[in-house]
C-alpha cells in the first residue's frame, strides 16, 4: 500500500504558482520488486523510461529510413542500369547487322547512310558493354570453366559481358570478310561469310543476342526480387516503428498523468513540448515511409515495368526490321526470314489466329482497330498487350496510340515489299526497303521508332520524378535521375552532408532534454 507524508512548502514558493501548497511524498510499491519507491524515484525513474523509449523510437527510425534508402538505391540505381544497358546491346546488335545488310543489298560504297549506321553502332556497342562491366552488382556465379575439376565461379553479369565483348570482335571480323567480297562482286563468298556473321549476332535463343538477354533477365529477376522484398519489409518496419513511438508517446502521457494525480500539474510545458516532438516525428517518419513506399511502387510498376516491355519492343523491332532486309539479301533462306519476321512481330502482338505475314490484311486491320480504340483485343498478347494494360499516365495512352498506328504504316510497307519481291521485282523491292522518303521502309521504321521513343520517354520521366520523390521523402542528400531518353546517365555519388542525422540526433535529444527538464524541476520541489 502507498504511503504519503505532507511536506510544508514555503509561502514564497505557494505564492509564485509554481507549485501547489503542499506536496506529497507517496511510497509506490511495484509488483515483483522487494521494496517501494518514492515519488522521486518514480519521477527519475520515467527519465530513465523516456530515455529507454527514445532510444527505440530513434534505432527504429534509422532503421528503417537506411533500408528503405538502400531499397530505392537498388531499385533506381543499382539493377536498372544494366537492364537498360543489356535491352540497348540488343537494339545495338540487331541495328548493326541490320545497316551490314542494306550495305551488301546495294553495290559497295554506295549506301553511306548504312556506313555510318553501322560506325555509330560499333561505337555505342563498345560503350553499352565498358558500362556493363562497370556496372557488376549481382551475387550470381555460374561455372564458366570447361573442366569440371577446375570450377571457376565467375559473376555471370560479368560472364555475359565478356562473351559479348567477344563476339562483337568476332561479327565485326565477319561483317568485314563480307563487305570486302562484296566489294570484289564475289556474291557467293560474300553472302558465306555473312552467313558466318548472322550465327554470331543469333537470335532469342542462340548467339549474342541471347547473351543480352540473358543479362537482362538476370538483372531484370534481381530488380524484381529486391523489390518485392522491400516492399514486403516496408510495412513491419512502419509497424516497428509505430509500435516504438506508441511505447514513447504512452510513457510521456502517463507521466503527464501522474504529474496530474500526484501535484495537481494539469499540464508540464516542457513535457508537453517532449510529446508533441515524439508526436510529429513519429507522424512524419510513417507519413516519409509511405510516401517512399508508394513512390517505389509508381516507380517499379507503374513506370519501369512498362518502359521494359518497350525497351523490349524496340529491340524486337530492330530484328524484325533486319530480317525484313536479310528477306532480300539471301533467296535460298526467305522463307526462314519471314518465319522470323512473324515470330518477332507476334513478340510485339500477336493476335489469334492471324500471322503477320500470310494473314498480313487481316492483322493489320485489326491490330489498327487497337491502335484506334487503345484497348486489347480478345486473346492478344505481346508487347503492346502489356503496355496498353499498364498505361498509367498523362498523354501516355495517346502516345502508346500513335505507336501502335505507326507500326501498322511500317507493316503496310512490309507487305509491299514482299508483294514486290514475289513479283520478280527485287530492285523495286529494295528501293523500297531502303528509302528515307515517305511511303518507304525506312522512314516509316524510323517514324514508328520516334513514337516509341516519346511513349517511353514519358515512362523515363514518371521513374526518374518517382525515384527522386522516394529519395527525398526519406532526405536522401543526393536525389538524381537514373535515366535519360535512350542513356543512361554515369552514376555518382556526391559527398553532401546528410542532414538527416543531425535531424534525428536534434529531435532525439529535444525529447529526452525537456523529460529531463520538466521532471527534474518537479523533483527539486521534493527537495525544498
Amino acid at each position: 500500500m502507498a504511503t504519503s507524508k505532507t511536506i510544508n512548502t514555503p509561502a514564497s514558493i505557494v505564492l509564485s504558482g509554481t507549485i501547489p501548497s503542499s506536496i506529497e511524498i507517496r511510497k509506490v510499491k511495484i509488483p515483483g520488486l522487494a521494496r517501494s519507491f518514492t515519488t522521486p524515484e518514480v519521477y527519475k525513474a520515467g527519465i530513465y523510461a523516456v530515455l529507454g523509449g527514445t532510444l527505440l523510437l530513434t534505432v527504429a527510425v534509422v532503421s528503417a529510413v537506411i533500408a528503405q534508402r538502400s531499397v530505392v538505391e537498388d531499385v533506381g540505381f543499382g539493377t536498372t542500369p544494366s537492364i537498360y544497358h543489356a535491352q540497348r546491346i540488343r537494339d545495338s546488335l540487331s541495328d548493326m547487322d541490320a545497316n551490314v545488310v542494306n550495305m551488301l543489298l546495294l553495290p559497295s560504297g554506295t549506301n553511306p547512310e548504312a556506313e555510318k549506321g553501322y560506325q555509330i553502332r560499333k561505337e555505342k556497342l563498345s560503350n553499352l558493354v565498358v558500362q556493363v562491366s562497370k556496372n557488376i552488382t549481382i551475387p550470381v556465379y555460374i561455372d564458366t570453366s570447361k573442366d569440371p575439376s577446375k570450377k571457376v565461379p565467375t559473376p555471370a553479369e560479368q560472364k555475359y559481358a565478356s562473351t559479348i565483348i567477344l563476339g562483337i570482335n568476332n561479327y565485326i571480323e565477319k561483317a568485314q570478310q563480307a563487305r570486302d567480297f562484296h566489294a570484289l562482286k564475289n556474291t557467293a563468298a560474300s553472302l558465306e561469310a555473312y552467313r558466318e556473321a548472322q550465327k554470331i549476332i543469333g537470335d532469342d535463343n542462340s548467339g549474342l543476342l541471347k547473351e543480352a538477354y540473358l543479362l537482362d533477365q538476370i538483372n531484370f529477376e534481381a530488380l524484381s526480387k529486391s523489390y518485392q522484398s522491400g516492399r514486403g519489409s516496408s510495412a513491419g518496419q512502419s509497424f516497428i516503428v509505430f509500435v516504438a513511438g506508441a511505447i514513447l508517446l504512452g510513457l510521456l502521457i502517463s507521466i503527464q498523468l501522474l504529474l496530474f494525480k500526484w501535484n495537481r500539474r494539469v499540464l508540464n510545458p516542457a513535457l508537453l513540448s517532449a510529446t508533441l516532438i515524439a508526436a510529429f516525428f513519429l507522424l512524419d517518419t510513417l507519413v516519409s515511409l509511405n510516401t517512399a513506399n508508394h513512390q517505389l511502387k509508381v516507380a517499379k510498376e507503374d513506370a519501369f515495368d512498362s518502359l521494359h516491355a518497350l525497351r523490349q519492343l524496340r529491340s524486337t523491332a530492330y530484328m524484325m526490321n533486319t530480317a525484313e532486309s536479310r528477306y532480300l539479301l539471301d533467296s535460298s533462306a526467305a522463307s526462314e526470314q519471314e518465319k522470323q519476321f512473324s515470330i518477332n512481330a507476334n513478340k510485339i502482338a500477336r493476335i489469334e489466329n492471324l500471322n503477320p505475314v500470310t494473314n498480313a490484311a487481316d492483322y493489320q486491320r485489326q491490330l489498327q482497330t487497337v491502335a484506334n480504340q487503345g484497348q486489347v483485343l480478345p486473346g492478344m498478347s505481346g508487347f503492346f498487350a502489356t503496355q496498353l494494360k499498364n498505361v498509367s499516365f498523362p498523354n501516355e495512352m495517346d502516345k502508346t496510340k500513335m505507336m501502335i498506328a505507326d507500326f501498322v504504316a511500317y507493316l503496310k510497307i512490309d507487305s509491299k515489299i514482299r508483294s514486290l519481291n514475289t513479283t520478280g521485282k527485287r530492285e523495286e523491292a529494295i528501293k523500297l526497303t531502303l528509302g528515307n522518303e515517305p511511303g518507304q521502309s525506312n522512314y516509316a521504321f524510323e517514324k514508328f521508332r520516334a513514337s516509341q521513343s516519346e511513349t517511353m520517354d514519358i515512362n523515363i520521366d514518371a521513374f526518374n520524378q518517382a525515384i527522386q520523390k522516394a529519395q527525398r521523402s526519406l532526405e536522401d542528400p543526393n536525389p538524381r535521375k537514373a535515366l535519360t531518353s535512350g542513356e543512361v546517365i554515369e552514376l555518382t555519388q556526391p559527398n553532401n552532408f546528410d542532414i538527416f542525422w543531425l535531424k534525428v540526433l536534434a529531435i532525439s535529444g529535444a525529447i529526452v532534454g525537456l523529460t529531463y527538464y520538466g521532471l527534474t524541476q518537479r523533483i527539486r520541489e521534493y527537495e525544498v
